[in-house]
């Protein structure tokens, strides 16, 4: 005989199974959500940063499994799985040797010829930078999400505008340059050009012609204009 107050151990622990079994369920609901909303771009924006969308499907699920694993813990668990792509994606880029990389071509079944080229100009692109595009401009993050993401500080960042609907990112960003634009974004830009030349936005980071010019010959992309 159970001393009166207490439960019965077998009905306690049948309680106690379906209560786990209800937050199991609940649990791979939000999960199986979370998944179906964020996989088809996850997927997009890793393919641009390694080149290849078998590559880029096995970091997502990595990273989806590391979710998974800590779902309970994560308050936010977008962000997590962004950095965790990202670290894949990374890791990858690293292992790789950069004299002997061969970079692959966007591998999706039909894939259309502006794929390639976007990959071609994504691809001659340090890691970081290319990350940095496809962040921003795929992923739609913020200047300061970016910035998390690649694990640098918002005054590291530089911003190149247009037009007052950049005046935000260019007041954002470490340095905001106003390139060819409109009075009220020249206003609160932290340095303004008006030769449509992006060349001089890496002057104005410090880096000389003869630098450029190096890189340049380096990607085979080097040629002399000739002024009239």
């Amino acid at each position: 005989m159970y001393e009166s107050g207490l439960p019965n151990p077998s009905k306690w622990m049948m309680k106690a199974m379906k209560d786990r079994s209800s937050d199991s369920a609940r649990r791979d609901e939000e999960f199986e959500e979370f998944y179906r909303r964020e996989h088809v771009g996850q997927v997009r924006r890793a393919a641009l940063m390694v080149g290849r969308i078998g590559l880029a499907e096995d970091f997502v699920h990595d990273a989806f499994i590391a979710v998974y694993d800590r779902w309970d813990d994560l308050d936010n668990p977008g962000a997590y799985l962004n950095r965790a792509v990202l670290n894949g994606c990374r890791d990858h880029w690293r292992r790789q040797d950069s004299q002997g990389r061969a970079l692959g071509r966007l591998d999706a079944p039909g894939r259309s010829a502006e794929h390639d080229i976007l990959w071609d100009v994504l691809g001659r692109l340090p890691f970081s930078q290319r990350a940095a595009v496809v962040l921003r401009y795929y992923g739609d993050l913020s200047e300061q999400q970016c910035a998390d993401e690649l694990g640098i500080s918002l005054s590291q960042t530089v911003a190149v505008g247009d037009g007052a609907n950049d005046i935000d990112m260019l007041t954002t960003a470490g340095l905001g340059i106003a390139f060819c634009a409109k009075p009220a974004l020249r206003e609160v830009a932290d340095a303004s050009l008006s030769k449509p030349f992006l060349d001089t936005v890496l002057f104005i980071l410090g880096i000389t012609r003869d630098e450029i010019e190096a890189a340049d010959t380096a990607a085979g992309t080097y040629r002399r204009v000739p002024l009239a």
